[in-house]
């Protein structure tokens, strides 16, 4: 899948976006949404991490909800796959459980997001890190790429009924998956196609309701 450039930070020729959104599913978490982009003609370093420095009085627990890989698939792998190559992009979905209610309404900074790339046997790791601060914003004002990750992530819950799932159920997930298709450009046919899957097959889950 093709995500839209909007505001990452940028080292070299590798961009890093992040956005922090309350979870329209659970009133108590917090969804944060990490976006790898390549720029240049030149793939991502093979030693390349991606590194969350949590701060354990704002966070008490997290968890990696999903990615999308290059390929537009999903998977379980680590989340910077030695295969994102020139221009392409990846979208890494976690959970956070805030360890104090405070982060839902005031400005704090809970964790650093940072890429490290390792520039040889005898090089001094570089990188780019970028602060992550509350208070987060509200999902319907989350940007394309997070609300399509998102709904896709949480499509994937109610098919496995994972206990993470919270209030979510098909009709609440056909709300936000028509929200996400309003905020994904006409022109991003990838992601407008996995979403309306979401919705056609909605249909057979609500009807099991």
């Amino acid at each position: 899948l093709h995500y839209q450039d909007e505001g990452d930070a940028v080292f070299e020729d590798i961009r890093l976006g992040v956005e922090l959104v309350r979870c329209p599913w659970n009133e108590e978490t917090l969804l944060l949404g990490i976006l790898l982009r390549n720029e240049s003609d030149r793939p991502l370093p093979a030693r390349a991490n991606l590194e969350l420095a949590i701060k354990p009085d704002m966070v008490r627990s997290y968890r990696l909800i999903g990615y999308a890989d290059p390929a537009g698939g999903a998977s379980a792998k680590a989340p910077v796959p030695q295969s994102l190559g020139p221009g392409k992009s990846n979208y890494v979905l976690y959970e956070l459980f805030p360890a104090k209610q405070a982060i839902f309404d005031e400005h704090w900074v809970i964790l650093k997001a940072g890429l490290v790339v390792e520039s040889g046997a005898e090089g001094s790791p570089r990188g780019l890190i970028s602060p992550v601060t509350s208070p987060p914003r509200d999902w319907v004002g989350a940007s394309g790429n997070f609300q399509a990750a998102s709904v896709l992530s949480a499509y994937g819950l109610l098919l496995r009924d994972s206990s993470y799932r919270g209030a979510l159920d098909p009709s609440g997930l056909r709300i936000l998956a028509e929200r996400a298709m309003k905020a994904v450009p006409g022109a991003d046919l990838d992601r407008r196609e996995a979403l309306q899957l979401v919705l056609d097959t909605l249909t057979l889950l609500e009807a099991g309701q």
